[in-house]
C-alpha cells in the first residue's frame, strides 16, 4: 500500500488506500469508487476519504476534516484542488485503476521499456 504525502492536516502525514479501505469508502458513500471518481469528488467524498484514508495517522471524523479544510481555506493558502490531489493520487496508488493510470500518476516508477497491457 503506497502512502501519499498529505501534510495538509499535520506535518509528515500521509493518505493511502487498499481494497479494504476502498470498500469502507464505498460503503460510507454508497457508491462504487470508480463512480465517485467519474462523477467528481465533492466535499462529502473528500472528507470521508480523508477520514478513511488517513486512519493510520489518527482516527478523525469527516466533520473534523471539514472544519480543518475550512480553516485552511480561510487562511487562503490552499484551494479545493489541493485537497483533491492527494485523495486521487492515493486511489490511483492503490492499483484499482490499473497500471496505465498508476504510471501516468507516477511516471518515475515505470520500469524502463515496460509495455503496458493493451486492454487497460
Amino acid at each position: 500500500m503506497k502512502r501519499i504525502p498529505c501534510d495538509l492536516f499535520g506535518e509528515g502525514e500521509s493518505i493511502s488506500f487498499n481494497i479494504s479501505r476502498l470498500m469502507e469508502l464505498e460503503s460510507a458513500l454508497k457508491r462504487p469508487t470508480v463512480n465517485i471518481i467519474a462523477a467528481g469528488i465533492g466535499l462529502v467524498e473528500l472528507t470521508t476519504a480523508f477520514s478513511i484514508g488517513m486512519q493510520h495517522v489518527k482516527r478523525r471524523t469527516p466533520q473534523w476534516y471539514a472544519i480543518e479544510m475550512q480553516r485552511l481555506l480561510d487562511e487562503g493558502e490552499y484551494s479545493y484542488n489541493d485537497f483533491v490531489k492527494p485523495v486521487l493520487e492515493a486511489i490511483i496508488a492503490s492499483g484499482l485503476l490499473g497500471k496505465s493510470a498508476y504510471y501516468e500518476a507516477f511516471p518515475e516508477e515505470k520500469p524502463e521499456g515496460e509495455e503496458l497491457p493493451k486492454n487497460e
